[in-house]
């Protein structure tokens, strides 16, 4: 499937594909490229942040991508390692899992930025409920900041 079939199936039904609600809100996440059923015992580890997040997956933001990282996420389907870090009020340790690379799309503005949609691995049900309470949580607090933001313009 070429990038631009890719974008089309995304932007006609990717909200009847979503199993679960995502959030928008960035989280930092450190993520490695597996290259075998075990993750090897020095891993390059690389930073982005979650544009979206759900208990099946997430969009991370990679900004100024090196060569190697650029190279590697070309390669569709390829697995990866993540640590995931949610705000310490939810919880105090990242949640550790493996992820799928299922699609990305190159962002050109000052630097190129690349966004990636991950499939979410061998997650078990406790740390789904987990993300899921966190959703909520956030959910609620940015709807009460735009009921509150809304109400003072009324005024």
């Amino acid at each position: 499937m070429t990038e631009k079939e890719h974008n089309s199936d995304i932007n006609e039904s990717s909200d009847d594909k979503r199993r679960s609600e995502r959030i928008n809100y960035d989280f930092p996440v450190y993520f490695y490229f597996l290259s075998g059923k075990r993750k090897p015992r020095e891993v390059m580890y690389h930073k982005g942040y979650t544009q979206n997040v759900s208990t099946t997956g997430i969009c991370l933001l990679i900004q100024s991508p090196g060569h190697d990282v650029r190279k590697a996420l070309d390669e569709f389907e390829k697995n990866m390692g993540l640590e995931i870090y949610l705000p310490a009020v939810f919880r105090a340790k990242p949640i550790t899992c493996k992820g799928k690379l299922i699609w990305k799309k190159e962002i050109i503005d000052e630097e190129l930025s690349i966004e990636v949609g991950i499939e979410l691995l061998n997650i078990d049900d406790f740390t789904r409920e987990i993300i899921q309470k966190v959703a909520n949580n956030l959910k609620k607090i940015t709807d009460s900041i735009t009921d509150e933001s809304e109400e003072s313009e009324e005024q």
